[in-house]
C-alpha cells in the first residue's frame, strides 16, 4: 500500500496535483525542474485552474505524484512565496493568495 497518496483525495486542491494540473516533468529543460514547475504552477494560478485560497498538495505528495525529488517541489514553492503568490499555513499547508499578473495586450 502506497501511503504517501492515502487521504488526498478530499483536500481542496490538494487532490494529485500532477494529475489535476496534467503536470509532465519530462516537458522540462535539463538542470530547470523547479524553474519548470514553478512556471506550470504560476499558469495556473493565473489561469484559475489553482483559485484563490485553494491549497497546493503537499511536497511529498506531489514529488511522489510526479516522480521527481521533494527538493525540486520545495524549490517551486519557495519561488511561489517569494513572487507573493502563495504562502505557507504550517500543517494547513501552503495556499493560493494572489494571482500573477496578466500579460497586458501587444
Amino acid at each position: 500500500m502506497d501511503r504517501s497518496k492515502a487521504g488526498c483525495a478530499d483536500r481542496s486542491i490538494a487532490l494529485r496535483g500532477s494529475d489535476f494540473l496534467q503536470l509532465d516533468p519530462s516537458e522540462a529543460p535539463p538542470g530547470g525542474l523547479s524553474d519548470w514547475l514553478a512556471a506550470r504552477l504560476r499558469g495556473a494560478i493565473a489561469d484559475g485552474r489553482l483559485p484563490l485560497g485553494s491549497t497546493l498538495p503537499a511536497t511529498r505528495v506531489l514529488a511522489a505524484d510526479l516522480a521527481v525529488s521533494r527538493g525540486v517541489v520545495t524549490e517551486a514553492y519557495r519561488r511561489l512565496v517569494e513572487d507573493g503568490h502563495v504562502v505557507g499555513r504550517g500543517r494547513r499547508g501552503t495556499v493560493v493568495v494572489a494571482a500573477p499578473p496578466h500579460p497586458a495586450p501587444a
